[in-house]
């Protein structure tokens, strides 16, 4: 389990059950979440810190803007007047920092890439890719892994978007099997077979463990750009 998994899993479980004990008259549901929800916004700001490469400047400024929001909602300020300055510092810090971010992971390191309401690019270099797990809510992630190889001939790499899009570049020899739920959300992937070769030798194989809410999964083969809605399950030879 990623450190990211970690972080956010605890998030939607405790949020899951504290709808489930409105619904049952256990609590004032509403007024636990309205006096805690902006531990949503920090829980965030620590994947984004935390994730493989890390996110400082979103992490940051997730958490700054949580802190603040808490604040105000426990009562410790009595206006949301006291957080607009803290907003313009996140704006100013985002606005000084922000560009195209490329991240480039060690050659063996596994990937646990968050993006919270922001857009991130990954380039995987050239070496085994031993797999990871990709995270967006809000937010846009692109990973190109056409310089890699995996080990032993597979990997596994799982995608969770969250009102977000997840865009991975693969190179075009690999077979591609999907899994996981589609919850309002698409998952497309290239379907055009490349031509037969000469090898006996098998295709190495991406498990693409996709988790898509009001999300959407695209995976393009290098040098190709057309891709289709692909059912659950379906195993894909790119």
């Amino acid at each position: 389990m990623s450190r990211s998994q970690l972080v956010l899993g605890p998030t939607f479980v405790a949020v899951g059950v504290l709808a489930l004990a409105g619904q049952a008259g256990r609590v004032d549901a509403w007024s636990v979440f309205a006096n805690w929800w902006p531990l949503i916004v920090l829980s965030f700001g620590l994947a984004q810190l935390f994730g493989r490469p890390r996110n400082v400047t979103g992490g940051a400024i997730s958490l700054l803007v949580g802190v603040g929001l808490l604040a105000f909602t426990l009562g410790a300020v009595d206006s949301l007047a006291l957080l607009w300055p803290i907003l313009l510092v996140g704006l100013g810090i985002w606005l000084l920092l922000a560009g195209p971010k490329i991240d480039v992971i060690h050659r063996s390191a596994a990937t646990d890439l968050v993006a919270v309401f922001d857009d991130r690019s990954l380039r995987v270099p050239p070496g085994e890719f031993p797999g990871g797990n990709v995270t967006t809510v809000f937010g846009d992630i692109d990973v190109d892994l056409t310089a890699a190889t995996l080990p032993e001939g597979e990997a596994t790499l799982q995608v969770i978007t969250i009102f977000g899009d997840a865009d991975l570049l693969v190179p075009p020899e690999w077979d591609l099997r999907v899994n996981g739920p589609e919850i309002f959300g698409s998952v497309r992937v290239p379907t055009k077979p490349t031509p037969a070769s000469a090898s006996t030798a098998p295709a190495p194989v991406l498990h693409l463990q996709a988790t898509t809410v009001f999300g959407n999964l695209t995976v393009r083969s290098a040098g190709r750009g057309d891709t289709e809605a692909t059912p659950r399950g379906r195993s894909v030879t790119s």
